[in-house]
């Protein structure tokens, strides 16, 4: 969503609702076992201690810190007394870098410094680690330091919260959502939309917001509320879609730039060229960034979406550009890229502005590697690169598997990395002294981005190794695709930034031990690498379109027997991404974006999805390897399902039950992926007239897949939190109402009298 403007009244409900607010509690599921003895080298905290901040630490910050210890110790069972006589100090040392921390732990003093807010927030959060570890309030001796191996670690909004302009106030955005950033490691969160939002400008007037100074007021005081946590806010900005008749391209004509068609709607960007809109960028953007001091930098998505300019949507264009259409591809961007980068340095030196070529979409790139575009940027234009999509040539990574290649088109949770396009920016980044951020995902991708993660963990932290090899000065780690919530896949996160001197697998035996009890832990272990294998065996990296299909929906997605049919009721849902297709701040598209959730139907062949198959093989390839997903997936979530009677505190019991209700969800999608594969490919069969042994064919995976459905039910009602209908990027039916409008289908499908006329059949 561009903007929050017409959310609200979904927005700020969602932000106190116990679905959501339940995730951030920090110390929700960690295990205190009081009777538990100190090991060597170890020790007892004493039941009485007093926080002592040193004169540096922000004010804020030791409000903050102070209350998240008060709520620590309590849950330890251990007093905070002014006058005790053993003290845990926090404090501020210049010798570190921002992020970076040290912990000095002994029985009668604990002392953490760091070298800023973030990383005395860093330095308590490494602590409880210790404790987690334990299960008891019992910690090492000695010193321990964490620095961080980038400067910035950016997340998506939290699970719950607001992320899109202007609506960050505390009823959108709570404090407790900013708290849980710092206690994973996290400097940055990501905010996104509209720049138009906090618009005041004496240079084009036409396009001043009449809320303009309180949407910045709120954004002001948001940076203040997240600084008392050490985090900032990365803006990925969306720049003016303005219709053709608007006021400013009469007053200002020269700042009318390309015009595109976009379905029914028509509009234009600001000329990327003009001097008057340059002049109106460079005064917002130094505006924005010396109004509020945390934010840390723009993310200019520069083709594809967001970032608008007269180079983008070449294949929409109903209107060229008079005055950048008979410049080259790069000088149509570079000026403006160059205007913001200056705007920010003027007022802010240490802000960067990274471009993210998402998808290059002009004829004119000539063949040129991603290094030879880069390199025509001015150098303080910095680099940023998805580990997992090549950004050229259709934005397609090739990757091949046994049988077939799976074109990586968009983030995927199933390949490794980083490509050779990520390591390819990133050498061009270090080479010229630019600024480079490296873009992954935490936890899934799009083959499963319903779920907050897939617990794929081994899998996930080779990805991490990819990341590290890239050596980036900060990292995207998660789009907007669930919610940060401290997750063990941001976990694991934290590790990947401050832990290079861990193997994976003693981290992943320690988060194991923590959450589930040393006796229940190697059945975690197994499990986790289980959906490890279960992900590299996913196909495609989305059947169908974004959102509307069974890797979406899962169990939830419907079969549907006649392809002449409409879709019935309840299998439609509000899609905000499509806002996208129109103009700024137009409300249409909340109408417009209610579409049909259904794969309708197959492409000819599995490469209309993205899968080159080898000769020989086809679709059946496709529902195999999903199938094979759920086998594995299966596997692992039985064995930590079993280990149920290893279970050792309520806590433990708590982790465990979200883990095996979010592996079941997981598994039972892949199952849903090869179902629906195989009933589309069995009706496409019957329809042309290939009875009885499709008709038989579509009854057995109907059967099968109705059975799964089923399943799935107390799963749902169980994790409101996996519901579709919990989710803020769209308007979706809930899953119960989804799974009994499927099941009704496939009954009335099941009891249908045969008949050697498909059409008579079903109508």
């Amino acid at each position: 969503m561009h903007n929050s403007l017409f959310t609200r009244e979904e927005l700020r409900p969602a932000n106190a609702h116990g679905t959501y607010t339940r995730f951030r509690d920090p110390y929700r599921g960690l295990t205190v076992q009081p009777g538990s003895e100190p090991g060597s080298d170890e020790f007892r905290l004493a039941p009485a201690w007093r926080v002592v901040f040193g004169p540096t630490v922000d004010a804020g910050a030791a409000t903050a810190l102070q209350a998240d210890v008060t709520s620590l110790f309590a849950r330890l069972g251990i007093a905070l007394d002014d006058g005790a006589p053993r003290a845990f100090c926090f404090d501020v040392d210049a010798s570190l870098s921002p992020r970076d921390c040290r912990l000095d732990l002994g029985a009668d003093r604990l002392a953490i410094a760091g070298g800023g807010t973030a990383g005395l927030w860093a330095g308590l959060a490494w602590l409880v680690w210790e404790l987690r570890v334990r299960r008891a309030p019992v910690l090492p001796t000695g010193r321990r330091e964490h620095r961080a191996l980038w400067t910035t670690q950016i997340s998506q909004g939290p699970w719950g919260g607001n992320y899109s302009v202007p609506d960050l106030g505390p009823d959108f955005l709570s404090d407790e959502s900013l708290r849980l950033y710092a206690h994973g490691g996290v400097n940055s969160m990501m905010i996104y939309g509209d720049l138009l939002c906090y618009v005041r400008s004496d240079i084009l007037p036409e396009l001043n917001h009449p809320d303009a100074k309180r949407h910045l007021d709120v954004l002001r005081a948001a940076g203040r509320r997240a600084a008392r946590y050490g985090v900032g806010f990365t803006y990925v900005p969306v720049h003016p879609k303005l219709v053709p008749a608007h006021p400013v391209f009469a007053a200002h004509p020269d700042v009318r730039g390309r015009g595109w068609r976009r379905g029914t709607h028509r509009f234009h960007c600001l000329c990327s060229t003009s001097a008057q809109a340059l002049a109106f960028y460079r005064e917002q953007y130094r505006r924005l960034f010396d109004a509020v001091p945390q934010l840390q930098g723009v993310l200019a998505i520069t083709y594809s979406e967001s970032f608008y300019h007269c180079d983008m949507w070449q294949p929409f264009e109903c209107q060229p550009c008079p005055r950048c259409a008979p410049l080259s591809s790069d000088a149509r961007v570079i000026p403006l890229l160059a205007t913001v980068a200056d705007a920010l340095h003027e007022v802010r030196p240490d802000a960067f502005l990274a471009e993210w070529i998402y998808t290059w979409q002009p004829p004119d790139n000539g063949g040129r590697t991603l290094a030879a575009i880069h390199a025509t940027r001015p150098v303080a234009v910095g680099v940023c690169q998805a580990v997992d999509k090549d950004p050229l040539y259709d934005g397609r990574t090739v990757y091949q598997k046994p049988g077939y290649r799976k074109w990586m088109w968009d983030y995927t949770l199933d390949y490794e990395g980083p490509t050779a396009f990520a390591a390819e920016a990133a050498r061009c980044a270090h080479e010229s002294a630019r600024p480079f951020l490296a873009k992954t995902e935490t936890g899934t991708g799009i083959e499963a981005m319903q779920l907050p993660y897939v617990p794929a963990f081994y899998h996930l932290a080779r990805k991490w190794q990819g990341v590290r090899s890239l050596r980036p000065d900060g990292v995207h780690q998660a789009w907007l695709f669930y919610g940060h919530h401290l997750s063990r896949a941001e976990r694991l996160a934290a590790w990947a930034a401050y832990r290079p001197d861990q193997p994976a697998e003693a981290f992943l035996a320690e988060l194991a031990r923590a959450d589930f009890g040393p006796a229940a832990a190697p059945a975690a272990l197994t499990c986790w690498a289980r959906f490890g294998r279960a992900v590299k065996r996913l196909p495609c990296v989305h059947l169908g379109e974004y959102y509307k299909s069974p890797s979406f929906f899962g169990p939830c997605h419907p079969l549907l027997p006649d392809p002449e049919a409409p879709v019935p009721e309840p299998f439609y849902a509000c899609l905000y991404y499509l806002q996208e297709l129109g103009p700024s701040f137009s409300c249409r598209e909340l109408d417009e974006c209610r579409v049909p959730i259904v794969l309708a139907e197959l492409p000819e062949t599995p490469a209309g999805l993205g899968v080159h198959t080898d000769p020989g093989l086809g679709w059946e390839l496709v529902s195999d390897e999903y199938d094979a997903a759920a086998r594995e997936g299966r596997t692992g979530w039985e064995t930590l399902c079993a280990a149920e009677e290893r279970l050792e505190s309520d806590e433990d019991r708590l982790n465990w039950r979200e883990e095996t209700l979010l592996a079941e969800l997981a598994w039972r999608t892949f199952l849903s992926c090869a179902n629906v594969v195989r009933f589309l490919l069995a009706r496409q069969a019957w329809w042309r007239g290939d009875a009885p042994a499709a008709l038989a064919a579509m009854r057995r995976v109907a059967t099968a897949e109705r059975a799964n459905a089923l399943a799935a039910l107390p799963l749902y009602a169980a994790a409101p939190w996996l519901d579709p209908a919990a989710r803020l990027d769209g308007r979706f039916p809930e899953a119960a109402t989804l799974i009994h409008a499927k099941v009704g289908i496939v009954d009335a499908f099941l009891t249908t009298r045969p008949c050697t006329r498909p059409g008579d059949t079903l109508r």
